[in-house]
């Protein structure tokens, strides 16, 4: 570069002020990066109420046994329409059981219903019940049905068990997902004996509804939907032919009196097989429950036999 005249001579090279001259650069101009959303204030994510409960659950855990170390917390095994763990009937007849089996795992030694912690917002503070059930506790019950049972409240329920272990338990109504749900707390390693303790419960819901009936239903490898379906069902709900339909029913003969005497005289096994074959969708469950549902009304003894459908690998 020269240094004798630089008015007369131009220099070789030239350093340009971008903020006075941007249409002299070399390279166009990069647009201006978009500023946040967010920029000038706080996001806050909304807590849901799930998240209070168990948060609620645990201070109260330690508010009540301070000396003990954190708790499991997880939600209820038992996600029903009564929600066992809650509803004070089947909590009393554990109590009343207990007195007649005494040493069982998990045995219930007593149970309170506790208010709402001021720090749950809220949160099961009021005893309400999401619906009337009817006598089966099953079923949520019609404006003719007599003998109604309420549904479990929702509530804050402490439980103390008889070798000293105590267990704490939370149901909800969640207007985050419109929904109910149940949330225990319990000491760790103590696993085995919850799961026990709701068996016990389940064992004791099964006795009420089966009781409903006027025979006895056992059902094998199922669950309680199967046993709701024996009460809905009847011969009314089957489409077949007369003739098929009277070849059906004529099986019954074997459940008369004179019939069931002379298989005992002759030592025989009172046992009458019959096969139905046909593609799915034809009718063969809905016939099957059908008549089962006939002989419960007759105060028989119905098994129920239900295969689990294996899950297909992907």
């Amino acid at each position: 570069m020269s240094t004798t005249d630089s008015a007369t001579e131009p220099p070789d090279f030239e350093i340009v002020d971008s903020e006075e001259a941007p249409e002299q650069l070399e390279h166009p101009e990069q647009p201006p990066a978009p500023k946040p959303v967010h920029e000038g204030g706080n996001r806050h994510m909304p807590t849901q109420r799930r998240e209070i409960a168990s948060l609620a659950l645990q201070e109260l855990w330690q508010e009540l046994n301070p000396e003990a170390g954190p708790p499991l917390l997880f939600p209820s095994q038992l996600q029903k329409r009564i929600q066992l763990e809650h509803h004070p009937l089947l909590l009393d007849r554990l109590l009343e059981n207990a007195k007649h089996t005494p040493g069982a795992m998990a045995q219930l030694r007593s149970w309170k219903a506790l208010e709402a912690p001021p720090y749950a917002q809220g949160i099961a503070a009021v005893s309400e019940v999401s619906t009337l059930l009817k006598s089966d506790m099953l079923r949520p019950a019609d404006v003719d049905d007599r003998g109604v049972i309420p549904s479990a409240p929702y509530s804050w329920i402490a439980y103390t068990f008889n070798d000293g272990w105590q267990a704490l338990s939370v149901y909800f109504y969640d207007s985050d997902t419109n929904d109910s749900h149940a949330m225990a707390a319990i000491p760790r390693g103590y696993e085995d004996r919850w799961m026990a303790f709701l068996q016990q419960l389940d064992e004791a819901h099964t006795d009420i509804w089966r009781k409903t009936l006027p025979g006895t239903l056992e059902i094998i490898s199922g669950d309680d939907d199967l046993a709701e379906s024996f009460q809905h069902i009847s011969y009314d709900d089957i489409v077949l032919p007369p003739d098929t339909l009277s070849r059906i029913t004529a099986q019954r003969f074997i459940f008369k009196q004179a019939i069931l005497e002379r298989y005992e005289r002759l030592h025989l096994p009172r046992l009458r097989k019959v096969l139905l074959i046909g593609p799915p969708g034809t009718g063969k469950t809905t016939l099957l429950r059908a008549e089962g549902a006939h002989h419960l009304q007759q105060g028989g003894l119905v098994l129920y036999v239900s295969v689990p459908v294996p899950v297909a690998g992907p």
